[in-house]
């Protein structure tokens, strides 16, 4: 890869991405990821489609927030619900 070549690489996608990751690994290390998981054991019961519409629908309403980065939390939360629930 060329000097050149860099300034067409979409820069502000890949500092948002990779913010995103260290916002996954610092919620993982400090273990507010696992916390995170066990309060939301309390959906233990419910329909798994249900729990994603739902889920679908407050990440969509959450317009602040950037998408990268709050799609890179919610699917370390995902699927620490899903190893919860079995």
């Amino acid at each position: 890869m060329k000097w050149e070549d860099s300034k067409e690489i979409p820069w502000g996608f890949l500092l948002l991405f990779g913010g995103g990751l260290a916002i996954t690994a610092g919620f993982t290390a400090t273990g507010l990821s696992g916390w995170i998981g066990e309060q939301l054991q309390v959906l233990e019961g419910m329909n798994f489609i249900i729990i994603v519409l739902v889920s679908t629908a407050v990440s969509l309403s959450l317009r602040r927030p950037d998408p990268v980065v709050l799609y890179s939390v919610a699917i370390v939360q995902t699927g620490r619900l899903m190893l919860g629930m079995g």
